[in-house]
């Protein structure tokens, strides 16, 4: 059975903190009524508040998180 998945990238870009029109990198996978993220970098949050929408296409909540996958730490 084929399952329908979408990818949303809300930051692509990295280094140096996110800017009014830039986040750094935080993916999210929406598939069989879950909401996966990928990463959350800093500013993630605004990216949710501030997100594009076109047709058809879903709008993201952070509140619909149910799972996060960190692939990686930063120091601090």
């Amino acid at each position: 059975m084929a399952r329908n998945m979408h990818i949303v990238f809300l930051g692509t870009s990295s280094g140096g903190g996110p800017s009014v029109s830039r986040n750094c990198s935080s993916i999210d996978v929406i598939g069989n009524g879950s909401l996966w993220m990928v990463d959350c970098a800093e500013g993630t949050l605004r990216q949710f508040q501030t997100q594009p929408r076109g047709n058809n296409e879903p709008w993201l909540r952070a509140m619909k998180v149910t799972k996060l996958f960190v692939t990686h730490m930063h120091g601090g």
